[in-house]
Order: structure tokens, then sequence, then C-alpha cells
């Protein structure tokens, strides 16, 4: 198949359309339709499957725990806690959130 200005064939190109819900879906295949592109949905954003989201939540809640009194404090304190996060307990929040190849 020929490619466009580019050098990419159709076949080199693939579409991603994230969180769509139904009319965008079929509007994105009608858009594509007879393209030969291949449509990726991606799920809508979840903030349980997200890893940094997990980190932060515990951060988070320790840095309340902590009670510091004013900005300069509070950033060392984030430098102390953040040095608590094990290499296995990141490598957990990674498998939890899908990624099982880690």
């Amino acid at each position: 198949m020929a490619g466009d200005r580019s050098g990419f064939s159709r076949q080199d190109w693939r579409s991603q359309e994230a969180g769509s819900v139904r009319h965008q879906r079929r509007l994105a295949a009608q858009r594509h339709s007879g393209t030969g592109a291949h449509l990726l949905f991606l799920p809508p954003y979840s903030p349980d499957l997200n890893p940094i989201e997990q980190v932060f939540a515990k951060l988070k809640h320790l840095l309340r725990a902590a009670q510091t009194g004013d900005v300069e404090a509070t950033w060392r304190k984030v430098g102390e806690l953040l040095d608590i996060f094990s290499k296995e307990e990141c490598a957990n929040y990674l498998k939890n959130s899908g990624y099982v190849s880690v």
C-alpha cells in the first residue's frame, strides 16, 4: 500500500481514543471507516489504576499526620517521607495497577 507524504503506510498508523463514550466511539469509527486504521479505545481514567495516585494518597496521609508548621518544614518532611517508600512497595503499586511485567 502506498504511503503518504510522511512515508508511512496506512498499516503503520494507529488511532487512540481515550475515555470515549459510546457516541464518540461511533463517530470515531465512522471517521476512520475505510482508512485501514485500527481504533484502540482506552478505558475511562481511574485513579485507582494509576500507581502515582496510590503513592500520593499514602504520602498525603503521612504528611497530614506529621502536622508540619510552615512551607519549608513541609518540603523537608516530604523529602523524608519519600525515603520510606521501598523498591518493593513501589513495585507492588505497579503490580496493583496492572503493570505485571515489573
